[in-house]
């Protein structure tokens, strides 16, 4: 996981993206952005979280593309950015790539 502050993002439209692969069969995983947001006169975050689960790494013999995009709302505070990773195993990542389009 990595995060940063949204600033320089809010209002647009972001995708985080990036090449996979795992070593076991059983092995599910998926990349994901989350949004914090703390709205005038509250003090309690909110958040929206978005993975690529429509399209989960499943075990393969290579290297697989996949990628999730997000709005940022305007009143957002930090962008985070990770992996999970469901079961017992290892994932390789590479050609990691997160940017604003549209």
């Amino acid at each position: 996981m990595q995060y940063f502050r949204a600033e320089r993002y809010r209002g647009k439209h972001i995708r985080f993206s990036g090449a996979m692969k795992t070593d076991r069969r059983e092995t599910q995983a998926s990349l994901w952005i989350r949004i914090d947001e703390l709205r005038e006169g509250e003090t309690e975050k909110r958040y929206l979280l978005e993975y690529a689960w429509n399209k989960p790494l499943v075990w393969s013999y290579g290297w697989y593309a996949q990628s999730v995009d997000i709005q940022v709302p305007e009143d957002s505070v930090y962008i985070s950015l990770g992996l999970i990773l469901l079961g017992k195993s290892q994932v390789w990542l590479d050609l990691l790539e997160f940017e604003a389009v549209g």
